[in-house]
């Protein structure tokens, strides 16, 4: 999926300072930062998980402990910027922008939340080359299918958080008229030279989006690449066990509702790859989502309780069955082949046949126990508003 010199003989991953295990636990020991914490490390730690991506504040300290830790700074390109430009740019064309910024001129609604939305797109690369001296690979078709179905997706996105049904399942996300969508895309948004210290960042960008949009096509729930993305979103993002999808040709109708699909995330490691050099990156980044704590039990115990005083208040209120039981629900823990990601599709008046098979006849509500093969299953479409 990736025709891009991840871990390639011509652009290698700069080799970290070198350490025992012990000394830099088992976390991504490809790249490390400046003061020798990995990626994982800094998720794990408190500073992180007090900051709240969805406020306007806690947005804006995770994306400075990025920058704070010697990592590279997270960059994003406005939906807008890709409308104007009608094509997917490649990094090199600097059309990227710095997510501190976008997220500062934006500002935050009347309710201390960002109404810069990031969203991560996850998808397969259409016209990939490896090894590609030339650099002729392209995310995109020659027609740029992706880049005007998610401007039409953005389009949608800003439409339906303001009128559309079943807007209080995706929490969270400002519905302030003047929100913004910007997208963090591979082939935009990371150094296509020299890949290797913003792709070991990854998981600290997806924790920093708001949403994932997932492009549907032929072939993308094969791809390592595609599998590890929505690994990292449901070990990593607050809404990440309930992302978004588009087919190819998406257009803004003003869908008032979503459909869902169930979906379990299989083994990214024996996933397909263009480039099998990338094979040890989708290993390292697996085992950083397997190992990640930000929904375990006791976490969302401390995030119910401990969230606000008026939280802290209610639930001093209630017994600690209750707490305990709420606290479940939103648990969950990152394993590979058990994971169940919810991808929610704008529904049109006529379904589209071809998506019928991914339909589920009911909302995802709690806690899901993991069901066996197939991956998929299908049903009917269903309104949000009966979740």
């Amino acid at each position: 999926r990736r025709p891009m010199a991840r871990l390639g003989p011509h652009h290698q991953v700069p080799t970290p300072v070198e350490t025992t295990t012990t000394d830099r636990g088992s976390d991504l020991a490809w790249y490390e930062t400046g003061e020798n914490r990995t990626t994982t490390q800094l998720l794990s730690g408190r500073d992180w998980s007090s900051a709240n991506p969805f406020t306007y504040a806690g947005l804006l300290a995770r994306l400075e402990l990025i920058a704070g830790n010697n990592m590279p700074r997270m960059r994003v390109i406005p939906a807008s910027r890709i409308e104007g430009l009608g094509y997917i740019p490649r990094s090199t064309e600097g059309h990227a922008v710095d997510a501190i910024e976008a997220v500062r001129r934006c500002g935050p609604d009347a309710d201390q939340k960002p109404k810069a939305v990031l969203v991560m797109f996850s998808h397969r690369w259409l016209q990939p080359r490896w090894p590609d001296p030339e650099k002729l690979a392209d995310p995109d078709s020659k027609d740029h299918v992706k880049a005007k179905a998610i401007v039409q997706w953005a389009k949608w996105f800003k439409w339906w958080r303001l009128f559309g049904s079943g807007r209080e399942f995706v929490k969270g996300i400002t519905v302030d008229p003047d929100l913004e969508v910007f997208f963090w895309i591979d082939f935009c948004c990371v150094d296509q030279d020299a890949p290797g210290p913003e792709m070991a960042a990854l998981p600290a960008y997806v924790s920093a989006c708001a949403e994932m949009l997932v492009f549907a096509t032929q072939g993308y729930d094969l791809r390592a690449w595609c599998q590890v993305e929505l690994m990292m979103g449901y070990a990593f993002m607050a809404v990440g066990d309930k992302i978004f999808q588009i087919p190819p040709g998406f257009t803004h109708k003003r869908q008032r509702t979503v459909t869902f699909s169930r979906y379990r995330v299989p083994d990214p490691s024996k996933g397909a790859l263009t480039n099998e050099d990338d094979r040890k990156v989708i290993i390292d980044l697996r085992e950083a989502a397997s190992a990640s704590t930000a929904f375990t039990f006791p976490r969302s115990c401390r995030n119910l309780f401990c969230s606000d005083p008026v939280s802290a208040a209610l639930w001093a209120c209630c017994c600690c069955g209750w707490l305990g039981f709420a606290a479940w629900l939103n648990s969950r823990s990152s394993r590979p082949g058990h994971s169940v990601v919810y991808r929610l599709t704008p529904k049109d008046k006529v379904a589209d046949a071809e998506a019928q098979p991914l339909l589920i006849a009911n909302a995802p509500g709690g806690k899901t126990a993991p069901r066996a093969a197939p991956q998929r299953e299908a049903g009917a479409s269903v309104d949000v508003r009966a979740a």
